[in-house]
């Protein structure tokens, strides 16, 4: 049993912006010579977990000056890249540099979009994000809508919306068991989970 741990996870501003610059650095070296790599380097499971390692839980982290280049060098060298001018599979698209950046940044707030409260900014960013989509897409800008994590949780979320707009309101208290009128889903056999 591992007890109290004495690890910080702050890093000084200096260390920061070290490891920040060569990371970003790193990054922008992978970004432009993508197309000189393979697809993907093909390596088993076992293969990557042996250059992974398989050690226990350590009793203490390490530095992140130590802990950000090793992962870069496993990320950045041992991965399927979708990004690469020669990848025809999966939906997944490519990365690009804004979206990193904008990752790095939302990141760094850490905004929880739940309710305006929590992520006043990022609630309004949304909003309009999902304004112009309805434009992009022809239809009013009235129309709403979220931002969600992909297709599983855009297809959970769509379908607890249906649920709600057509079950009972007491289907929460009283369960999906005990409601008078049976909920039916139609979708085809190809339908994605």
């Amino acid at each position: 049993m591992i007890e109290n741990r004495d690890n910080s996870i702050d890093i000084d501003k200096e260390n920061f912006r070290k490891i920040g610059h060569q990371l970003i650095d790193d990054i922008s070296d992978f970004i432009s010579s993508i197309d000189k790599k393979p697809v993907t380097v093909n390596e088993s499971p076992s293969q990557l977990q042996n250059i992974l390692g398989n050690n226990s839980l350590p009793e203490n982290g390490i530095p992140a000056t130590e802990l950000i280049p090793r992962v870069t060098d496993l990320l950045l060298n041992h991965s399927l890249f979708n990004g690469h001018p020669k990848f025809l599979g999966y939906i997944t698209s490519s990365a690009s540099p804004i979206g990193a950046l904008a990752d790095l940044l939302a990141a760094s707030v850490n905004s929880n979009v739940g309710a305006h409260i929590l992520s006043p900014m990022a609630t309004e960013i949304e909003k309009q994000t999902v304004k112009w989509l309805a434009e992009f897409i022809g239809v009013s800008p009235s129309y709403g809508g979220i931002l969600v994590s992909g297709g599983n949780m855009a297809n959970f979320t769509a379908f607890l919306a249906a649920r709600t707009a057509k079950a009972p309101k007491n289907i929460k208290e009283d369960g999906l068991s005990n409601i008078s009128k049976k909920l039916t889903i139609y979708c085809s056999k190809s339908t994605h989970t």
